[in-house]
């Protein structure tokens, strides 16, 4: 089973999760995380007033057009009382009502990946999840969607003809303003580890698009494609153009290294500009060698080896940690700040994280989907979120490279042109 890792203070802190004492998780601390590989006979208890919007998007889990969740159980259970099945509905969201416990039981059998919780002191409801045979496994989707609905993002709360309203209305601002009020629909998105895939083949089946659950990455691309387009589809379109060198979905064509493969292809395609010079015309370079030999002896990368990655040297040219004070007040809004780290032969990348840089009413910010203890995207203080990366020491961060996002109207034309 794909390895979960598990933010529990946010559920902590709101009294929807609690510890039992006992289970294989463990104790779930504030700020802590937990790697669960065992999941199979946890139980996940949420309050009552949760059901219908937990099964309005435990419904939605699909990958392409195979769906991810078979069926979903509620059973409620009362202080001192035995589980009791209230209702079951399948993939298909027809509700039915077993006539008996036993038929409840059978409903949520081996199959059955279940989280785990403890109840207050009222009643509430025992989540159940059968996942269809032969799909991935659906633990991290799942964790991602009670994040997403423990979250006050506003972008969670829209439907799709409200988030095309939205994209609409952004059409009329400028590109910077644009990036600045469509990030902003994204504050307190949970962030998810692989939150999208490549349609439903390849190695990595998963959806392509999605707002319940953002990495750094996926938050930016998401926010360019938003900003670049004219309504919902649109945007789609350009985002599997912007994560994909031939625009086409698929695991060997996937950007894979924001070094040689993210960075080069949308410079290229118009939708971003290397924003270091402008500040600094003396900047050092960062060279990300690639030999295909090598860095697939690296743990957790030989399954590139499918993809197409070219070797060669790439280089990144970033601001140090020294000069980036001095020049902040310089940043451009909508900016995207990329995190550089020193040479590691044990890792392959420099480019560790990603966001943007932004002007609010508190200062200057980064706006990214931050993998501290808050796992969502926040504003971070621009002070802050610099004097972090000094404090890292086993993996030294030695500087930040700067993109601006560019509004890549003739690119998105031939796009949207090929969608009609």
């Amino acid at each position: 089973m794909q390895r979960v890792r598990w933010s529990a203070s946010p559920l902590r802190h709101r009294r929807v999760v609690r510890r039992r004492r006992g289970t294989p998780l463990g104790g779930l601390a504030p700020g802590s995380l937990r790697e669960a590989q065992r999941v199979r006979g946890q139980r996940l208890r949420v309050r009552v007033a949760r059901v219908p919007l937990l099964l309005a998007r435990f419904r939605q889990i699909q990958v392409g057009e195979r769906r991810l969740v078979e069926a979903v159980s509620f059973r409620i259970r009362g202080a001192g009382a035995h589980e009791r099945p209230i209702s079951v509905v399948d993939h298909a969201g027809r509700r039915r009502r077993p006539a008996a416990e036993q038929q409840a039981e059978q409903d949520c059998a081996a199959p059955c990946q279940c989280i785990f919780g403890i109840p207050p002191p009222d009643p509430c409801l025992v989540l159940c999840l059968n996942g269809a045979p032969g799909t991935p496994s659906i633990i991290p989707m799942i964790a991602a969607l009670l994040a997403a609905l423990l979250s006050t993002a506003p972008v969670l709360s829209l439907t799709e003809p409200q988030l095309d309203a939205k994209i609409s209305e952004a059409q009329r601002l400028p590109f910077t303003q644009r990036i600045e009020v469509l990030s902003a629909l994204f504050l307190g998105v949970p962030y998810t580890d692989l939150p999208l895939g490549d349609g439903d083949k390849g190695p990595e089946p998963g959806p392509l698009f999605r707002t319940d659950g953002v990495d750094c990455q996926t938050y930016v691309e998401t926010v360019l494609a938003l900003a670049n387009a004219h309504n919902l589809d649109h945007a789609k379109a350009i985002l599997d153009d912007i994560r994909y060198a031939d625009g086409k979905p698929s695991f060997q064509s996937r950007n894979h290294f924001t070094e040689a493969q993210w960075l080069p292809a949308n410079a290229r395609k118009g939708y971003l500009a290397d924003a270091v010079p402008s500040l600094d015309k003396r900047a050092p370079t960062e060279t990300l060698v690639l030999d295909k030999s090598q860095w697939t002896q690296v743990p957790g990368l030989k399954r590139l080896t499918a993809a197409d990655v070219p070797d060669g040297e790439y280089r990144v040219r970033y601001l140090p940690l020294d000069r980036v004070e001095q020049r902040a007040q310089k940043i451009a809004p909508g900016t995207i700040v990329m995190v550089v780290r020193e040479h590691d032969p044990n890792r392959v990348v420099r480019i560790t994280h990603m966001g943007f840089v932004l002007r609010t009413d508190a200062g200057l910010v980064v706006r990214h989907a931050s993998t501290g203890t808050e796992r969502a995207v926040l504003d971070e203080p621009w002070d802050a979120f610099v004097q972090r990366q000094r404090e890292y020491k086993k993996w030294k961060v030695i500087g930040v490279a700067l993109a601006r996002p560019l509004d890549a109207s003739q690119r998105v034309a031939r796009i949207q042109t090929a969608q009609r």
